[in-house]
């Protein structure tokens, strides 16, 4: 029972790491299209490219499996 914990809340962790990395990524380019002064709610975001994404998803994966492993 106690692995088990480590496991998720190891998970967690690197789950919230990731979407915080994700988030800042997003808002920096989001802010580098707004026009000097503009509101960031008139933002418009880019459409994401698929395979940028799945490579992301994948090279994510990869390191929570290596954490797994070290455990």
């Amino acid at each position: 029972m106690k692995d088990e914990m480590r496991y998720i809340v190891g998970g967690a962790a690197i789950g919230a790491m990731a979407g915080a990395l994700v988030a800042l990524v997003h808002r920096r380019s989001t802010m580098s299209r707004l026009p000097e002064g503009e509101d960031v709610s008139r933002a418009v975001a880019a459409p994401l490219d698929r395979g940028r994404v799945l490579r992301l998803a994948w090279a994510v994966i990869a390191v929570v499996r290596q954490v797994l492993e070290l455990g």
